[in-house]
């Protein structure tokens, strides 16, 4: 199987130096401000980050629909 050709002399975007922790969520605002992407990239990082937010929102809406019947059922007071 052959090597992709791969050419030495172009340059290396800024973006692949140096990764974004896994734990980053949502990513800080200054990631983007440091990281020279193209508009179309930050919009689709931004799309990402909006989705990741809704769905942990929907979990913690799920959460607490389950502890309010909780409540119901054992009689909270």
């Amino acid at each position: 199987m052959e090597k992709p050709i791969m050419n030495p002399e172009l340059p290396l975007p800024e973006i692949f130096k140096w990764r974004v922790p896994i734990n980053w969520d949502p990513v800080p605002w200054w990631f983007f401000e440091r990281a020279n992407l193209p508009k179309e990239a930050l919009s689709q990082l931004a799309l990402i980050q909006l989705e990741n937010q809704r769905a942990i929102m929907q979990q913690n809406m799920k959460a607490i629909e389950q502890s309010m019947e909780m409540v119901k059922k054992f009689g909270g007071k």
